[in-house]
């Protein structure tokens, strides 16, 4: 058995071990269970880095929010 790091232990025992979809389906759980005012959205082939597209989709959803007060009382 492999020796974990603190954060790794803290995530696995916290959340679950397997990060897709388990993990990724729990983090939402708790998002929505605190009624936050969120989109999940995950981008094929994106890991543990982002692209282009993700820092575009990015920027366009903070530009709404700051252009858009509706947005943010969702």
């Amino acid at each position: 058995m492999a020796i974990r790091t603190g954060s790794e232990l803290i995530v696995h025992t916290t959340l679950c071990k397997v990060m897709q979809p388990d993990r990724w389906m729990k983090c939402q759980d708790i998002y929505k269970d605190a009624n936050a005012n969120v989109i999940f959205k995950t981008y094929l082939g994106v890991e543990h880095s982002t692209n282009l597209a993700t820092h575009q989709k990015l920027l366009e959803i903070v530009k709404s929010a700051l252009t858009n007060q509706e947005y943010l009382t969702k």
